[in-house]
Formats: C-alpha cells, structure tokens, sequence
C-alpha cells in the first residue's frame, strides 16, 4: 500500500491504495505533464506562416532543463512521422485542395477551379479535417 496526493482543486487529500494504483496515478499525471508542457511550446512558438514547406524546426537550445529539450526532440519527430503518413494518405486532389487552402484561396474560388458546387468542397475539406484528426 502506498499513499498519493490527491488534489480535488481546493486541498491536498492523501489517500492510500495499491501500488498498481499509485503507479497508475503517477503515469497519468506525467502524461499531464508533458501534455501541457507540449501545447505551452506549441501556444508559444507556432504560428500557421512561422514555417514554409521546405524549413526546418529546431529544438530551442534556450530551454534550460534537458528533459524538456530531450521530450521536445520526441514530440518534433512523432509529429514529422505523423505529418509523413498523413500527407502520404492524402489523394492527390485533396493535396491540391490543401495546397489552395494554404494559399488563403475561398472555397467558392477552389469550387470554381475543380468546377464542382462549393458544397463538395467543404465536404472534401471535412474528409481532410478528419484525416488530420485521425492522425495528429
């Protein structure tokens, strides 16, 4: 038996369970951790035009602590995995209907292009979203 810390949002409650559950109990808050700690870097430093198709991310060699330089090394290359399979599940006019969209071009404009209704666009462009879900 072991006991934890349990915070309910106003005190700090101990309680004492198995060591399977405080084991448990100590990885979900690690998650939380570098959950958070993850969307505080990418809150903080991405911005949809930060980047163009052929740049580079690098690690920010201003972070003091090597843990959170080591977790964003892991985080940059499972997101570059990820993009990869993503882009390489994408057909190839919903590549091209990104690449408009990246452009800042309307839908009624893109709907023009393919010569289709700007209903079958949003729908296309849902289908993406859900990829995008899927994946990341």
């Amino acid at each position: 038996m072991e006991t934890i810390n349990y915070y309910n949002g106003q005190t700090i409650i101990p309680v004492v369970v198995t060591h399977l559950v405080a084991e448990a109990y100590r990885q979900m808050k690690r998650d939380e951790w570098r959950i958070s700690k993850r969307e505080a870097r990418y809150h903080a430093r991405m911005s949809p035009n930060q980047f163009d198709d052929e740049s580079e991310c690098f690690v920010d060699i201003s972070a003091s602590d090597p843990l959170e330089i080591l977790i964003e090394r892991e985080d940059r290359e499972e997101r570059r995995v990820k993009l990869n399979m993503l882009l390489q599940s994408l057909t190839s006019e919903q590549t091209i209907l990104v690449k408009m969209l990246k452009r800042g071009m309307a839908v009624t404009e893109i709907a023009a292009k393919f010569d289709v209704d700007k209903s079958a666009i949003s729908h296309m462009r849902k289908r993406i979203q859900n990829k995008v879900e899927k994946y990341l």
